[in-house]
């Protein structure tokens, strides 16, 4: 077990989530790899596949309330303001069916624990990845929708010394993610794009390093996040 005065160190994690819902791999770091390195390999060949790719740069608001189980009961309620980077890909013009992408780095600005308040200065630059299957259809001549649904993968990581024993912290978990965007066509290839994001927790692994040890836990958890976004998109 964990020293309980490593349990109540009061630091900031936001829990953004990063698996498929199943475990592979036998260690957290594995199935990062893994999940990193199959992203990778989407979005490396999704757009030489299709015939024709639209890519987002936006940025995003996410409001999360999210309860953790390991034992104990936790009620997390976060905000995070950040940076999205998006993409789909469609065989042809023509074709309402593809697969989607995003790449989000996000800052924390407020996280209670059981309705306390923590201090969220330190707290790191959170990251995750989004793979979707996409649908879009046109509403008028200048604007189309494009809806996704999939999965969506994070990590999160802290490390401090405390005594003189350095102590990590890592949480990686998922989410079922969804979105639903509107596009207004500014020129021909150029896209006003605004949309939002549900998200709703699968499960997770927490894992808890002092010094060479090394302590891994499988998580429960519910609730629901919603992050709203604008952005300018292009199409290729």
């Amino acid at each position: 077990m964990i020293p309980k005065q490593y349990h109540s160190t009061p630091r900031v994690f936001h829990y953004h989530f990063a698996s498929l819902g199943f475990y592979p791999l036998k260690t957290a770091k594995g199935r990062k790899i893994l999940v990193i390195g199959c992203a990778l390999l989407v979005l490396t060949t999704l757009p030489l596949m299709a015939g024709i790719n639209k890519g987002t740069v936006a940025g995003y608001i996410e409001a999360a309330s999210i309860t953790v189980q390991d034992g104990t009961e936790e009620d997390i309620q976060s905000k995070v303001m950040g940076l999205m980077v998006k993409g789909s890909s469609y065989t042809n013009p023509a074709s309402p069916f593809g697969f989607g992408y995003d790449i989000r780095v996000g800052n924390t600005t407020e996280y209670s624990v059981n309705e306390v308040k923590k201090d969220v200065s330190e707290s790191p630059l959170n990251w995750d990845i989004g793979i979707y299957a996409t649908f879009q259809e046109d509403v008028s001549y200048s604007t189309f929708i494009e809806a996704g649904a999939g999965f969506q993968f994070g990590s999160q990581t802290e490390t401090w010394v405390i005594s003189g024993s350095t102590f990590t912290y890592e949480f990686f978990s998922a989410y079922v993610a969804g979105y639903l965007e509107l596009n207004y066509a500014l020129t021909a290839t150029t896209f006003l794009s605004a949309g939002a994001k549900a998200l709703v927790p699968l499960g997770g692994t927490k894992t808890y390093t002092l010094d060479s040890s090394s302590w891994e836990y499988d998580i429960e958890m519910s609730g629901f996040a919603l992050a709203p976004y604008v952005g300018i998109s292009l199409a290729y």
